[in-house]
Parts: structure tokens; sequence; C-alpha cells
């Protein structure tokens, strides 16, 4: 799992300018002139709605040239040259007719940089904000060489995959001279078009490769030309998961009953086996974090230590074996949502002459919003950063890695049955 800082730190940094005055989070400050003591109008994306497109003050407006900002970690701003109203049947991240751009990108702390260093001095007129999925990755694209001038990040999170995406509309489009792509994962691929339909294609941008810029893209050919990309999450070949054990206290668990009769009116003891069967409010939900996720198949199985149910604190012991699936499709559900249900079958004895009853107690206990880890062998076609090819499984490419989920809910934690007989 990518961590949202380390994407921050791999993101080609705007030249910053010396004593910047120190800013509250969420703000953002225009100065006119190259000089703090200058005019200057601040934004607090707090008083902003996120996603919607923005007119600046018109004291502001093409009138700035400094810039100081402080945003959190996972929040980016973008300045636009021109001002269009947000068209939410496109991405977030579309900046079709807003023509040249610039992204602050919060650190969690006071940034700066003169905007006659990238191309954006006095023509900034309006701005959006909006919080970005930083673990899946970005790469940027530079309009001149060395990767200088207006420049655009694409973050993978606002972008779906295995799809390719037009910049017709863009000031990037046929105008990117230099691509940065440090801000990939391991397990993504990136693929540049020279036209909106396809055509000739630039595939170097691999997550996984030691190569991560193109800085004077006429040496390959393909400056200039760029009119469309997409992206590929490298989807392991083979993975085998380990299992996650963890522990809920019973203490302060609610219990609820559950009960089957049986009327023997023979003059002989008769066999009977209940099932009893109790769907309850609460469901128990597991999803993944890993962000090529689709899919995500649970099994549960429990043991519980020396405990009195109902009298004594206890623990239950839960072992939760994970299935993960991927797609290519461009939509996904990484969660399992699982009723607490419970089906409880035991054979009884019916004295004869009265009622017997049977009754199932479960004891429900909520486990609180909590992550887990756990550790994958996954095999991969593409050579990924640290892994070792394994000629038993098909040459393919194996490393052991972290995988994580997050789990809460209701769980069943124990299961009790008592008899009980009534003379007619």
């Amino acid at each position: 799992m990518a961590d949202p800082s380390e994407i921050t730190s791999k993101l080609t940094k705007l030249q910053p300018i010396g004593s910047a005055p120190e800013l509250s989070s969420g703000t953002v400050a225009l100065f006119q002139h190259p000089d703090w003591n200058s005019p200057r109008f601040d934004v607090s994306i707090n008083e902003y709605r996120e996603r919607i497109r923005h007119m600046l003050n018109r004291n502001a407006v093409d009138n700035t040239t400094w810039i100081a900002w402080n945003l959190p970690i996972g929040t980016v701003l973008t300045l636009s040259d021109h001002y269009r109203e947000y068209d939410d049947s496109k991405s977030v991240g579309s900046l079709d007719g807003l023509g040249g751009t610039v992204d602050l990108v919060g650190t969690g702390g006071t940034e700066s940089t003169d905007l006659r260093n990238c191309g954006m001095n006095d023509i900034v007129a309006a701005f959006f904000w909006r919080t970005v999925d930083l673990k899946y990755g970005a790469f940027e694209m530079f309009e001149h060489p060395d990767f200088t001038g207006i420049r655009t990040t694409i973050f993978l999170a606002e972008w779906a995959a295995n799809t390719r995406h037009h910049l017709p509309g863009w000031h990037m489009n046929d105008n990117m001279t230099s691509v940065r792509w440090r801000g990939l994962t391991d397990r993504q691929a990136v693929t540049l078009y020279e036209h909106p339909e396809g055509g000739r294609t630039y595939d170097r941008l691999l997550g996984y490769g030691n190569t991560k810029e193109e800085r004077y893209l006429p040496d390959v050919d393909f400056d200039d030309k760029v009119s469309a990309f997409s992206w590929t999450p490298v989807i392991p070949m083979k993975e085998v998961l380990e299992p996650i054990e963890f522990k809920i206290n019973n203490s302060g668990a609610q219990t609820i009953s559950s009960k089957a009769q049986y009327r023997n009116t023979s003059g002989t003891e008769q066999k009977f086996t209940p099932t009893l069967e109790r769907t309850l409010g609460q469901s128990f939900e597991v999803s993944s974090m890993d962000q090529h996720v689709a899919k995500v198949t649970t099994t549960l199985s429990q043991s519980a230590s020396v405990g009195v149910p109902g009298v004594a604190d206890f623990e239950t012991t839960f072992s939760l074996e994970l299935g993960y699936e991927y797609t290519k499709s461009t939509t996904k559900t990484t969660g399992q949502t699982t009723e607490t249900k419970m089906t409880y079958s035991q054979e009884v004895t019916a004295q004869p002459g009265g009622i017997t009853t049977a009754t199932m107690l479960v004891t429900i206990s909520n486990v609180p919003k909590t992550q887990a880890q756990t550790w994958a062998t996954r095999w991969y076609k593409e050579p990924i950063t640290g892994a070792e090819r394994d000629d038993s499984n098909n040459g393919w490419y194996r490393r052991v890695e972290p995988a994580w989920i997050v789990m809460e809910g209701g769980l069943a934690s124990t299961v009790g049955i008592t008899v009980d007989f009534q003379k007619f």
C-alpha cells in the first residue's frame, strides 16, 4: 500500500521562495507582485465547495506572481488560466477548457513558489480543490524540456484504469515535451497515445522500472504528440494470503435467544434435531486497502478461551481467511459485508409426556473499525521491485508483501444451547 506522504515527496516540487509567511492549514495566499509585502488575496478551502470550479476575487484575476499555501497531505488545489463550470459527467481532474494550470499539492506545511517559474504569471483566474487518494500514485506532464514550463499532474485515483482518456481541450494536448513518473507505484504502468483514438504509443512509464523520467521527448520522437493516456494496474497471476487471527472481548456483549419446542405425547423418549436460526441486525464488513482489489471473500472460524458465557469475561479468537478477486472493469467494490446469521443444529432428547424446549443463546460482540495486516505471497508476470524470478511457477516473479484490510461490525462470538422439560 503506497504511503501518501511518500507519493507526495516524489512529485516534482515547485521551486520555493525563501521567507514565505506561515499560513494556517487549508489556506492559499496569492500575492500581486514578487514581494511578500505586496497586496494579497487569501483562499480558505473551508469556505469553498470541494470539486466545484470557483472564480478568484477580481483583484487577484490575472494579477498574481507569488503564491504560498499550506494544505494537508492528500489535498490538491489547482489554479487555472480560465474558468469553466464543473461538469460532473467528467472526472474531477479533467482540465478541459481551463487553459494552463498549476497544482498546489499539500505537504502538511507551508510551501511557496514564483508563478514565473511555471508559466502561470499573471494569468491565474480560477481554482478548484479536492481530496485525492494518493495511494494510487501520479505522473507529471511538462510543457517544456527538463520538466519546465506549465505542468499537469495526473492523479490516477481520478481516472478509471484500462480506459483511454482524451486530452483535446486541455492545454497539454499535443503540447508536452517532458514527462516524469516517479510518483507511480511499482504495480502500475501508463501508456501515452498520439491520438485520442490511439495511434502510436509511448509505453515506458512503468512504476516498477528503473527509469522514472524522459526529459526531452524529441529524443524518442514523441514531443508535442500526446493526446490521450491510460493506466493499467499490475495484477498478480497467483497469490497466497495468510489468515489473520484476532481476538474480541465479550465483556458487555449483547446476548439474544431463539427457541424451538417439541411436544411428546408418546410414552417413550423421542429424538429430534431442532435447527435454530437467527439473522441479526448487525453485520460484519471486511474491505481491502489494496487499490487493485475488486472483491474480497472471507471465511471465519473461531475458538473460545476458558470462561463461562454470561458469567465471566472471556475472549474468542477468530481466524479470518481472505481471498482477493481482481478485475479490469472501471468500477469496483473492495469489501464484503456479511450478515451475522447463526444456524445451530443439535440432536435433543424429548422426554415423554411433556414439552421439551431448546433455547439457543448467541453472544454478539462488536468489532470496532480496525486495520489489520497479513502477508501475501504473489507472483507477477512483470519484474516488479524486489521480486525474484520463480522458474517453478511459469517464470513469474515472486514477492512477499504486506496486505492490509479494514474490518468492523458485529460477530456471533459464542453459541450455546439449553434444554428444559415441562410435563403436561
